[in-house]
């Protein structure tokens, strides 16, 4: 089971680091085997949209990009990516920002053009697998300009992969890990949770008002429906095995 420490505080206020709920998840009988921290180096960087491309006048692979983060906020900078036009919304690390592999970025210059900072793709924002494109990342039309890109794309995170037991089905869900880590820290607060209505009542074939519910300690209770089943006999295995083998042996005999 993999745990987001991120989701986990969005559904469990816990008053306890990662390393701490991570021992006493362990305790608990639920071992955390590995433990994962994402992106921690990532810093300075902004959402920014390119203002205007245009063709670096010495160096025809490369192009030079206005971008723009609010009424004060623009800069320049060059880049080799073809993946990106006016409009798009990009990841951009200023001069000062720090990399998801800890590389410090500063100020170049492309035949007497300065570059102040660069557009970053999904690698260099510490997710290599997040695109199989090569180039820049583009961000959503709605992404906020100005704001930090990690936060906004919640990537500085912590992953458990936490070992199951077969009796513990319960915890097969990040629900199931925050109710965990609320019985494991009194202190905690167990936020509500809105789970979704999958059905309304004129979709079941049948009536079901029967089924009441008085404990509250049960928020959701899941009920399905099939219908138009056919009760067949299972087939046998071991007569079918003995059928092969009887088949070989008189092939055998002949």
């Amino acid at each position: 089971m993999i745990v987001s420490w991120n989701w986990l505080n969005e559904l469990v206020d816990l008053p306890a680091d990662a390393q701490e709920f991570a021992e006493k998840l362990t305790m608990a009988g639920a071992e955390v085997e590995e433990i994962t921290y994402t992106a921690q180096r990532l810093k300075g960087t902004i959402i920014a949209k390119i203002l205007n491309l245009t063709p670096h006048p010495e160096r025809k692979n490369l192009m030079v990009v206005t971008l723009t983060w609010g009424d004060e906020g623009r800069a320049t900078c060059i880049t080799g990516a073809r993946n990106v036009r006016e409009g798009d919304v990009v990841p951009y690390a200023p001069p000062g920002a720090v990399l998801a592999d800890g590389t410090v970025i500063g100020i170049e210059e492309f035949d007497e053009i300065k570059s102040y900072g660069m557009m970053l793709s999904a690698d260099e924002m510490g997710m290599p697998l997040l695109t199989q494109e090569e180039g820049i990342l583009i961000l959503p039309q709605d992404a906020p300009l100005g704001k930090d890109a990690a936060s906004w794309l919640g990537i500085k995170d912590v992953i458990f992969d936490v070992s199951i037991t077969p009796n513990r089905g319960d915890l097969l869900s990040m629900v199931g890990i925050a109710r965990e880590a609320h019985a494991l820290f009194p202190n905690s607060s167990l936020k509500k949770i809105d789970f979704p209505h999958t059905h309304t009542p004129h979709d079941w074939p049948v009536n079901f008002q029967g089924v009441t519910l008085k404990d509250p300690g049960c928020p959701f209770y899941g009920l399905g429906f099939a219908d138009e089943l056919k009760v067949l006999p299972a087939p046998c295995k071991v007569s079918s095995t003995a059928c092969i083998v009887r088949d070989s042996a008189d092939k055998q005999h002949r």
